[in-house]
C-alpha cells in the first residue's frame, strides 16, 4: 500500500455509506442468525467492534483493483 492509500477503516466506512439503504433491509446478523441460515450476500453486525471478514478482503480487492487501474 502507498503513502496514500485509505486506511481500512476509512474504507469500511466507505463501503458502509454505500450500503446504508441495505442495513435499513436487512436485519443484524446477530438477529438474522436465530431466524435463518446465511447463505451468501449481504450481512452487517449490529456491534461496532464485529466486522464481516467478507467485507474486509471484499474492500481489500477493490483497494488493490483501483491500485492496479492508477498506476
Amino acid at each position: 500500500m502507498g503513502i496514500n492509500s485509505p486506511t481500512l477503516v476509512t474504507l469500511l466506512a466507505q463501503y458502509e455509506a454505500e450500503h446504508a439503504l441495505m442495513r435499513k433491509l436487512v436485519l443484524p446478523q446477530e438477529t438474522r442468525h436465530r431466524l435463518t441460515e446465511w447463505h451468501g450476500g449481504y450481512r452487517w453486525f449490529a456491534s461496532e467492534n464485529v466486522v464481516c471478514l467478507e467485507k474486509v478482503r471484499l474492500v481489500r480487492a477493490r483497494q488493490r483493483v483501483d491500485q492496479l487501474t492508477a498506476a
